[in-house]
């Protein structure tokens, strides 16, 4: 049985239990383990995505309190159907290791999931309240696309990855 140990904030160790440790798996293991952690925190890569999922979500809890007009320019609340779909999607892209920035609510009526980068690409995931659900993908030079959300999940994962690429610096890669 494999066991993580962080022994100190530079040095990253993984022990097999079992004393394989000579097995290529466990090498391998370790290697993709060791790419995961900043070295330094100790954190995890996975528990710094799982804070900011657990954050996400409990902001889209939240949404359900937004009165009417929130933003002072007459924008509707989000409706409870856009915060259950928005709660889907978030789902969804947790297991696709793709959460957002920031969750907030839509200025259309409904909810948006905010996606930025390191780079000049963006994106938002919006779910309306009028039964409608969209990636829009853009960057700061003010070129974008609007893809409608698919309701299949295999062409949700395809998206998704060129989601990803846009969002690692890919010309609009969703295209």
């Amino acid at each position: 049985m494999l066991s993580f140990a962080v022994p100190d904030a530079i040095q990253v160790t993984v022990a097999d239990s079992f004393e394989v440790s000579s097995s290529r798996d466990i090498r391998a293991f370790e290697d993709g383990f060791r790419q995961t952690i900043d070295l330094s925190t100790g954190q995890s890569e996975f528990l710094t995505m799982y804070d900011v999922f657990k954050r996400q979500s409990k902001v889209l809890s939240q949404l359900s309190s937004v009165p009417d007009d929130w933003n002072g320019y007459g924008s509707p609340a989000p409706s409870d159907e856009a915060i259950g779909v928005a709660r889907k999607i978030l789902n969804i892209l947790w297991t696709e290791r793709l959460v957002p920035r920031r969750v907030l609510p839509s200025a259309d009526g409904g909810v948006a999931l905010l996606f930025s980068s390191s780079n000049e690409n963006r994106a938002v995931i919006e779910t309306l309240n009028i039964n409608e659900a969209f990636i829009l993908v853009y960057d700061r030079s003010g070129n974008s696309r609007t893809l409608d959300w698919p309701e299949s999940p295999k062409i949700q994962h395809e998206l998704l990855l060129r989601l990803k690429d846009h969002l690692k610096g890919a010309r609009l890669a969703v295209a």
